[in-house]
């Protein structure tokens, strides 16, 4: 079981961008993840803010990830974040002041009651980790008969640290290996698909939630066919275009400086040729 912090950064409660709403109201923006916000904790200690300092809290619940990037862009007043060492590098590029630990969450591994990668008794993440590894990669297609995981894969706190484990084991799983699954979700969803769907299930529910976008090579069928298409339609259509302007371009005729009377007057090529000729023999003679 791994512990980390999770804190409070840049509190700017003095800020006038925020404090001052249009409409008069004072209030502060919070970005914070979201798991923090679906435990329904802003909704108990909000209120109480609110009363001792007279100031609503606007909350943004997004990963840690994309929650110290609104921060590093100002539109934020405080982070509710847990990545100790992106928060680190936040106070350090002075984006951030008066960092505090507030709370702290635990980073479990969850699975289905049928444990298919056998991991139930293990107490290392990292011993964890290569069983699923290599459970999942013995499954041929990495099936519902080896493990299949389900990664947040959304840049969260809890993301980093998955992929920090992973480094930790020596491995480096990605979209390419079919038993790992990049969901793009927040914690909800993500622990939905770990409880106990199959792998055409969590395909099946990243369609629906992406459409044909999901697959690494869509059907060529349907929609998914305009995929396929498309890219060589442009490619075509860009190519005759050039072929097109090239065209135009060897039959435009010379604009040559003449004297003030004739300014503007096109001259063919043949033309200037034979005068350059005749001048040359003119200068010759």
């Amino acid at each position: 079981m791994i512990r980390i912090a999770a804190l409070c950064l840049a509190v700017f409660f003095g800020s006038d961008a925020n404090a001052q709403g249009r409409i008069g109201e004072r209030f502060i923006t919070l970005s914070s993840t979201t798991s923090t916000e679906e435990s329904g904790l802003f909704g108990h200690i909000i209120p109480v803010f609110r009363t001792m300092h007279g100031i609503s809290v606007r909350v943004v619940a997004v990963g840690t990830g994309q929650a110290l990037a609104i921060g590093e862009r100002g539109d934020a007043d405080a982070l509710l974040v847990h990545d100790r060492a992106g928060e680190d590098r936040f106070v350090a590029s002075l984006n951030g002041i008066d960092r505090r630990d507030v709370m702290h969450n635990d980073f479990i591994i969850v699975g289905p009651k049928s444990d298919p990668a056998g991991i139930r008794a293990q107490t290392s993440a990292r011993e964890a980790l290569a069983r699923i590894s290599a459970t999942g990669g013995s499954a041929a297609g990495g099936s519902a008969a080896g493990a299949v995981f389900a990664s947040r894969g959304d840049d969260s706190g809890t993301h980093r640290m998955e992929l920090r484990l992973w480094k930790s084991a020596n491995l480096a799983p990605n979209a390419g290996n079919a038993w790992y699954r990049e969901v793009g979700q927040g914690m909800g969803p993500t622990l939905n698909i770990a409880a106990g769907l199959n792998d055409q299930q969590i395909l099946d529910a990243m369609i629906k939630e992406y459409g044909p976008l999901a697959y690494v090579e869509p059907p060529k069928t349907g929609f998914g066919l305009i995929a396929w298409v498309m890219p060589v339609f442009y490619l075509l259509a860009g190519l005759g275009v050039v072929v097109l302007i090239m065209k135009r371009w060897r039959k435009k005729p010379v604009a040559v400086a003449t004297a003030p009377g004739l300014s503007g007057v096109q001259v063919s090529p043949e033309l200037l040729a034979r005068a350059r000729e005749q001048a040359r023999r003119e200068t010759e003679d």
